[in-house]
């Protein structure tokens, strides 16, 4: 054999070594990419912490500032009175992940229905109104979008109520309970608007 054909075949080796190395990265790119691996020495372990929601809520009174029930005083209870009674609904955002929040109502007397002796007239925070929707006061940011409430945040609700004159002696020493249920869901993968907002179950 001569020297040149010992230079052909060395070169061939050399091209057939690159190629080898070539194809040894490609399948070495095509394996790692095409999962997501940890590992971790020692015997140590990882924890996932997810995200809560969740939600507590007090409405201020006069006379006890803040019990778990809405009172009313005597005098804004007498007959014919027709005024307007302003009451306010903290809710707070006692969870790790932004919130929508919403709440409906019940007024009863003596576990009778009362809504058509003291209505709900408003709710307001500041100087936007919370929408009614599907039976519940939803926390927004203008008519057609739901506001968040941020982690460890509170909003303030100012509810308007207005005795109306028919409440008479029928319902002198009576008891009236306004009942609140208040409802949180996650902002995350969720619509803002009213029409859309998943509420789950």
């Amino acid at each position: 054999m001569d020297i040149n054909t010992k230079k052909k075949n060395i070169s061939m080796f050399a091209w057939f070594g690159v190629a080898l190395a070539l194809v040894a990265v490609f399948v070495t790119i095509a394996i790692s990419g095409a999962w997501f691996t940890d590992t971790e020495e020692g015997g140590s372990s990882k924890t996932m912490t997810f995200g809560t929601v969740s939600i507590s809520a007090t409405p201020q009174n006069t006379t006890t500032p803040y019990s778990s029930d809405l009172l009313f005083t005597p005098t804004e209870l007498l007959p014919n009175n027709n005024a307007t009674v302003n009451r306010t609904l903290t809710i707070s955002n006692t969870g790790t992940v932004a919130c929508y929040t919403r709440f409906s109502i019940s007024i009863t007397i003596d576990g009778n229905d009362a809504s058509s002796l003291v209505t709900l007239t408003a709710v307001k925070t500041g100087s936007v109104d919370w929408q009614l929707k599907d039976g519940h006061y939803v926390y927004c940011a203008n008519s057609t979008t739901a506001n968040s409430v941020a982690a460890s945040a509170n909003v303030v609700a100012t509810l308007s109520f207005v005795v109306n004159s028919n409440f008479g002696n029928t319902y002198a020493n009576k008891t009236l309970r306004v009942t609140f249920d208040v409802d949180a869901v996650q902002t995350a993968n969720n619509s803002a608007t009213l029409t859309q907002t998943q509420w789950g179950n």
